[in-house]
């Protein structure tokens, strides 16, 4: 596989994020192109591109309190298991350093096979609760 660039994601890479998210419904449900465009203009939005191409992102937002909220992190099917997703979390990561955050949060259907990839990211599962349509792991990283 040929090197993963993780840069801030711009209005060029909305398109390309949306059907991303598209083609993954039943792990992210339905993202608002809306939502997507206003954490890039926030730079609340990071891409992974492998030969130019977008094969994943994640959606966070910087809270006050010090804690970085992950909205969304998704993966192309295709680019799973091959290390995408940690790029993008240790770009995360090392950003919320940068500007002070304490903590790393999300929130996870408990159905998914993403909760692996959570616990073996170093996160802790400090609680669960009932989301709307299925229970949800609640994450948290320390930084």
């Amino acid at each position: 596989m040929e090197p993963i660039v993780i840069r801030v994601a711009t209005a060029t890479d909305l398109d390309a994020v949306k059907a991303l998210a598209d083609r993954h419904k039943r792990e992210v449900g339905f993202v608002r192109r809306g939502a997507l465009l206003e954490s890039i203009r926030r730079t609340h939005l990071l891409v992974a591109l492998v030969a130019s191409d977008p094969v994943g992102f994640v959606q966070f937002h910087h809270r006050r309190d010090g804690q970085t909220t992950i909205h969304l992190i998704m993966v192309a099917t295709a680019y799973r298991r091959q290390g995408v997703a940690n790029v993008l979390l240790n770009q995360l990561r090392a950003t919320c350093q940068g500007l002070g955050q304490q903590r790393i949060g999300l929130k996870c259907p408990i159905d998914l096979s993403a909760n692996d990839f959570y616990r073996q990211a170093g996160f802790d599962l400090t609680a669960q609760e009932p989301g709307k349509l299925r229970a949800l792991n609640l994450w948290q990283l320390l930084l």
